[in-house]
């Protein structure tokens, strides 16, 4: 019966030494970066975007699927890579990208605009923001529909009218463009 060979030790660092990275250190710059860039723009767009959880988890496997496919696909690339090196760029640095042009496309590009007037039922301010609830827009479902923040106009009060505009966005999930004061009302905010 034969043995398996003996793996060998590792060496041990010395003090002082430094571990060397086998690869191109650009690559990790470049997934850091993209990674930051795409969560950044999946955050900023993604808040206005009226999308439930289920299809916010449908999309994200959707592109990290598409982002493993383009990578596996790809036959020569700017950095020699290893499977599981691309594996972890498709992860990590092409579906965050992706998800967020996704979403800016989806919020720039208007297929449909829909406004509709509403009468605010209750105004307060909490942090840096002033939420407010209404009979008719579905603030449980999509709670950012009910937030406006206070640079973006004078606070809301019980009993103004307010007029939103929704648009259906070309990635077919609508987006919340403006919430516009047209009628303040003499009441102070609860």
């Amino acid at each position: 019966m034969k043995l398996p060979p003996v793996k060998k030790k590792q060496e041990e660092l010395k003090p002082g030494e430094k571990i060397q990275f086998e690869g191109d250190k650009r690559l990790i710059y470049l997934t850091v970066a993209l990674f930051f860039t795409g969560n950044f723009l999946c955050a900023f767009f993604g808040f206005r975007t009226m999308i439930s959880i289920f299809e916010f988890i449908r999309l994200i496997a959707t592109v990290v699927l598409i982002s493993i496919g383009i990578q596996f696909a790809a036959k020569q690339s700017a950095f020699p890579l290893k499977r599981g090196e691309k594996l972890t760029f498709a992860v990590f640095g092409l579906a965050p990208m992706l998800g967020g042009l996704f979403l800016v496309l989806n919020f720039t590009i208007p297929v449909r605009s829909e406004f509709s007037r509403h009468k605010i039922d209750m105004a307060y301010r909490k942090g840096g923001s002033v939420y407010f609830k209404t009979a008719t827009l579905p603030c449980s479902d999509y709670p950012e529909l009910c937030v406006q923040f206070i640079e973006d106009s004078r606070p809301l009060n019980k009993g103004d009218s307010i007029v939103v505009r929704i648009d259906k966005g070309v990635g077919g999930f609508k987006v919340l463009k403006e919430v516009l004061l047209i009628e303040p009302h003499s009441s102070k905010m609860e």
